[in-house]
């Protein structure tokens, strides 16, 4: 296991590095497109240990596919993009949000009952949320006249 670190923490380092210099220098869709390709290369050495004994159903390959596209690859692009336009600190709060949707889709398809817990930590997140998000004044560094 002690050669699999050296493989996976210089990488943990360069990723973290280029999400924090990236978004200011280069398009969203190249940031999503490097993160999801270079997080397939680190993983690419695993595969062989994780096949299974018989072929998945290609409806199974399909399902797989789709999320891949819709739900990872499409959510690093609007979330870089959400980077670029809010800054990091703003565009981190929308994680907060994940629960809320989570509950609303098992409410919705599922037919999930919502607690008053549930409820409760919802609007907590949503005042967080909204806490964080408020627009700040900043100061004014104009001088004062003097009179």
């Amino acid at each position: 296991m002690r050669a699999w670190r050296h493989v996976v923490e210089p990488e943990i380092t360069h990723w973290n590095v280029l999400y924090l210099i990236a978004p200011s220098y280069l398009p969203s869709l190249v940031i999503a497109a490097g993160s999801l390709v270079g997080a397939s290369l680190v993983l690419l050495p695993l595969l062989p240990l994780t096949m299974p004994r018989t072929l998945p159903s290609p409806q199974s390959i399909a399902a797989v596919i789709a999320l891949a596209l819709l739900s990872t690859a499409l959510a690093y692009l609007l979330y870089f993009r959400l980077i670029a336009y809010l800054g990091s600190t703003r565009a981190l709060t929308v994680g907060y949000l994940i629960p809320l949707f989570a509950m609303g889709w098992g409410v919705l398809w599922l037919g999930e009952s919502v607690t008053a817990a549930m409820g409760l930590g919802g609007g907590l997140v949503l005042l967080g949320t909204a806490i964080a998000n408020r627009p700040t004044k900043l100061p004014s560094v104009s001088p004062k006249p003097s009179a």
